[in-house]
This record gives C-alpha cells, sequence and structure tokens, in this order.
C-alpha cells in the first residue's frame, strides 16, 4: 500500500516539473537544441525535487526506524514547493498556454512517466526503489518532454501540412499580391505600418497581427483571417535559421520584398552574421525577376542585399545619403515629445510629413511603408496623410503618462540601434530627472558584452537613475555606466523586474521621465530554480 502511495506521488510529482519545464520548451518554440542550449547557458536543471528525494532516500537508509517521517516530510517539502512555484499557465511574463500541440506533448511525456512508474510499482515495489525512479524522473523531465516531441514529429508534420494546404488553398483563391517583409528588427512596425497605408490609400490589405511572423503563425492567421475582396497581402517573415524564410516563401510567395535590416540580432542562434545574412537574403532571393525590393540603404546589409539580389525595381530607402544614393529619403528632421516632422523626397518632389512616432528607427520605418506603398500604386500624399497618426506597436517607444511622470515604453525587445535611439528621446524628453530601466541586449553574440557596454556608457552621460535588472548584462552595463561618469549611488542592481518597479515608485517624482528598455522572457530574466 505505501508503495502505491509513493508511486502515485511520484507520478503526480513528475507531472507537475514536466508542466513547468513545457512553459519554457514553448517559449523556445519546441526546438529541442535551442531548449537544450538555453538550459546548458542558465544552468537550469530540475534540483530541488530531485535533491529532496536523493536526501529522503538515505535518511531512510541510515534512520530506518524513522521512515515513515522522512516520507511525510518528502511528501510536504515537494507539496509545499509545488504551491510556491504556482501555475505555470497563470504564472510568469509568459504564462504557459496549453495549445493543442503544447496537450500532446504534455500529455505523451505524461503517459511516459506512467509507464516507468507502473513497470517499477509492479517490477519490485520496494519504496527507495520506487523514490530512485522518482529522482531519476524528476532529474530527466526535459529530456521526457524532448523525447515527447520527438515521437510526435510525424502527427505535428501531418497536422502542419494539413493546415498549410488549407492556407494555400485560400491563397490560391483570394490571388492576393503578396509583400513579404524580413529584417533583424523593424519588422512588425513596417508590416502595420505598410499595411494601414496600403488598406487606407490604395486597396483592402491583410496583415497578421501582433508579431505572428512564422510559419505556422502566418497559416493560422490566413486561414482565420483572409477574405475575398483583399488586394495585398503583408506578411512578416522571422528567420529562425538557415531556410526558414524560403519555407516560409513556398507559404507565401513574395512579389515585393522589403528588408528593415541585417543585424547582430541572434547572432548567437544562427551561428555567425553571415548565416544570418544568408537566412534574409532568402526573401530577396524568392522575388520574381519583375518583382520589387524595398531595402534599408542606411543597413550595409541590406544595401548589399539589394546589390547581388535585388530585382529590376529596386529601391533604397534611408536617412543618410552620405553612405550612398537613395530613392527614398528625408531632411529638415524636427523631433519633439509630440512626434517628429521631416519632408520626404520622393522620385524628384518634396513632402512634408510628420508621425506620432519617435524615434529614427520610427522614421526609417516610416520610409520604408511611404516608398513600398507609393510603388505598389499609393499617391505619396494620401499615403503619408494615412501614415501620420498611426501609432506605434504596443511596447515599442510608446509615451504612456502616470499622473505627472512620463513613461517610454521600449519593452517589446532590444537591438544597439534601437536602444540609442531611445536613449536620445529620453534625453530629448523635457523632465526634472531621467530614470533608465533596463536589462539590455540578449542574443548578440561576442557582441553582447561591449554593445551593452557602449549603450550603458550614452546612458551615463545623462540619465539621473539607472536601474540593471537581471543578471546577463549586469557586469557590461555596470562597467559602461561607470565609466561613462554615473556614480555608483544613481546605479541600482536588482534580479527581476518587480523589484525595479519597487526603486522606480520610491524614487520617482513629478515631473520625471521613465525609459523602460527591453524585457527579458522569464527564460532570461533570473536564475530559474526548479
Amino acid at each position: 500500500m505505501i508503495a502505491f502511495i509513493v508511486a502515485t506521488i511520484v507520478f503526480l510529482f513528475s507531472s507537475q516539473r514536466l508542466l513547468r519545464f513545457l512553459q519554457f520548451f514553448q517559449q523556445e518554440q519546441y526546438w529541442a537544441t535551442r531548449f537544450l542550449r538555453w538550459m546548458k547557458a542558465t544552468k537550469t536543471y530540475e534540483r530541488i525535487f530531485t535533491g529532496v528525494t536523493v536526501a529522503t532516500i538515505l535518511l531512510m537508509l541510515f534512520f530506518a526506524p524513522l521512515s515513515g517521517v522522512w516520507l511525510l516530510t518528502w511528501g510536504a517539502v515537494l507539496s509545499v514547493r509545488i504551491l510556491l512555484e504556482g501555475n505555470p499557465a497563470r504564472k510568469g511574463k509568459i504564462k504557459l498556454i496549453m495549445t493543442e500541440r503544447a496537450k500532446r506533448v504534455y500529455f505523451l511525456a505524461v503517459a511516459i512517466n506512467f509507464a516507468v512508474m507502473l513497470t517499477a510499482l509492479f517490477a519490485a515495489p520496494s519504496v527507495l526503489l520506487l523514490l530512485l525512479v522518482g529522482a531519476i524522473l524528476f532529474s530527466l523531465s526535459p529530456l521526457v518532454l524532448l523525447t515527447a516531441n520527438l515521437l510526435l514529429q510525424p502527427v505535428e508534420k501531418s497536422i502542419q501540412e494539413g493546415f498549410i494546404a488549407e492556407a494555400k488553398e485560400k491563397l490560391r483563391q483570394v490571388d492576393p499580391i503578396i509583400i513579404g517583409i524580413t529584417g533583424s528588427y523593424g519588422k512588425t512596425s513596417v508590416k502595420t505600418m505598410l499595411g494601414e497605408a496600403l488598406n487606407t490609400a490604395v486597396a483592402p490589405t491583410f496583415y497578421p497581427q501582433k508579431g505572428y511572423n512564422s510559419v505556422m503563425g502566418v497559416t493560422r492567421e490566413i486561414r482565420e483571417r483572409l477574405s475575398f475582396g483583399i488586394k495585398f497581402a503583408v506578411i512578416e517573415m522571422g528567420a529562425y535559421g538557415i531556410g526558414s524564410i524560403r519555407r516560409a516563401c513556398s507559404l507565401t510567395p513574395p512579389k515585393v520584398a522589403i528588408v528593415t535590416a541585417v543585424g547582430l540580432v541572434h547572432v548567437e542562434s544562427f551561428g555567425s552574421p553571415e548565416n544570418i545574412y544568408k537566412a534574409k537574403s532568402e526573401l530577396v532571393q524568392a522575388l520574381p525577376r519583375d518583382g520589387i525590393l524595398v531595402a534599408n540603404g542606411d543597413n550595409p546589409g541590406a544595401r548589399r542585399m539589394a546589390a547581388e539580389f535585388g530585382p529590376t525595381i529596386t529601391a533604397l530607402y534611408g536617412l543618410d545619403a552620405s553612405i550612398g544614393p537613395l530613392d527614398c529619403t528625408l531632411k529638415d528632421l524636427q523631433v519633439s515629445p509630440d512626434g517628429s516632422k521631416f519632408k520626404v523626397c520622393w522620385k524628384g518632389e518634396e513632402y512634408e510629413a510628420s508621425t506620432v512616432q519617435l524615434g529614427t528607427p520610427a522614421v526609417s520605418n516610416f520610409l520604408a511603408a511611404f516608398c513600398c506603398a507609393c510603388l505598389l500604386g499609393g499617391d505619396p500624399r494620401s499615403v503619408l496623410t494615412a501614415l501620420h497618426s498611426l501609432p506605434p506597436v504596443s511596447n515599442r517607444l510608446e509615451i504612456k503618462k502616470h499622473g505627472e511622470v512620463t513613461y517610454l515604453n521600449d519593452a517589446y525587445n532590444s537591438n544597439p540601434v534601437g536602444f540609442k535611439a531611445a536613449l536620445e528621446i529620453l534625453k530629448m524628453m523635457p523632465g526634472k530627472k531621467k530614470l533608465l530601466m533596463t536589462p539590455g541586449m540578449i542574443e548578440l553574440g561576442e557582441k553582447q558584452f561591449e554593445e551593452n557596454k557602449d549603450c550603458a556608457k550614452v546612458a551615463a552621460a545623462f540619465c539621473d537613475l539607472v536601474i540593471v535588472v537581471s543578471t546577463p548584462n549586469r557586469e557590461a552595463l555596470v562597467a559602461g555606466l561607470k565609466e561613462g561618469g554615473l556614480v555608483e549611488d544613481s546605479i541600482k542592481v536588482v534580479d527581476t523586474r518587480e523589484e525595479a518597479f519597487a526603486i522606480l515608485a520610491s524614487e520617482q517624482m513629478p515631473g520625471d521621465v521613465i525609459l523602460i528598455e527591453n524585457d527579458l522572457p522569464d527564460l532570461y530574466e533570473s536564475e530559474v530554480r526548479l
């Protein structure tokens, strides 16, 4: 009877541990290599359940008369730990979403654990053996998940192919002109700007909501939201490795492409900057010769791509014509807390333009959308009117007021160009004190330390308080802040966003301006203790 109870408790606890790891596995999009790389980099292994169980085994071996007490203590400690961890579907910045795929992976992993425990129970129903099997299951929870995911690959592939076939058929029936957008940053903003500009100034336009840029995310949007009468489809294409954009183009063959930038973002996943370039260039290479390419002339990688693979119609946009010829540029840029004003230079004409959005990246994205919309038949003045009042995409340098305190929310993501642009806006904004809260930038490979330190030096020149969140870039950020001249009392180091916001609440005063730059997911914010 005791053996059965122990086996049941182990099974329930191991199921909970699987659920916790599934939260992180899902955030890594069920990619085994990325998940294992994250575990190795952050040293996130199962320790508590395994450690308590091994300690219980040792206590039962050396103090056998108190075995019942040790078992009760074991069950109580693990129960308390589960309560403290909470439900991953309700707790964490990025909560576990029990999609159909997540359910399949989870329940198969649970079935594997159940089979192991059932075999152990009937093969040798020893409490100590069952505890030992439990300790092994706890520690191997990530591998059990990966095994379940691997076994389900044929099923997942079949399901995905069915959904993709439905999406392709719908695209065939609607037959929109497809505009593909890729880049290391700016994709979602340009997609939203262009989608709205085309829809308002040219013809009905479809574009996936939020940041959907994977094949299956776009597939779902097409199946659920694409309707007849649509003339243009603006598709954001994320590169998750060499070949991923090629696969996206097989679903949504582009006739038009926009390349916003080729940078260092996710260089750790790709292995090298050249691999990033190769992956992004798959979009341009998928264009027909009579297609249209709009590329960021301020970015060396995008400019190189246009020269190597550009179709007959290729237009470069940008802010700095000294780098090379530009087809669409601007002059007389004026930035204020209310937005940006400038003149757009296009086909020998100058047009007065403005946007409520802030920062040079936002203006660059504006030019990308304007240039592409005009090439697709939009009247320049109508396109500028459509773009004028578009707010920034959520968490991308949004201005928010809380009483008399101004927040610049740039928490969605971060890269060296965007970080420095946000700092420029913070410096320019009128305010009593300037405060910065940031965990820095990740996935920049060997440049990560240098880039974070460089941005910190820029912030140190004018910030009154900087809160460094989490551990990945702590050393680089603090070094840059000190080298930039910020006194130690004005540098606060914390582990979590909650601690950072608590400091902001105690330090901020009416009239202050606060920049929140980047927000790391749970995987990177701080060490996960399991």
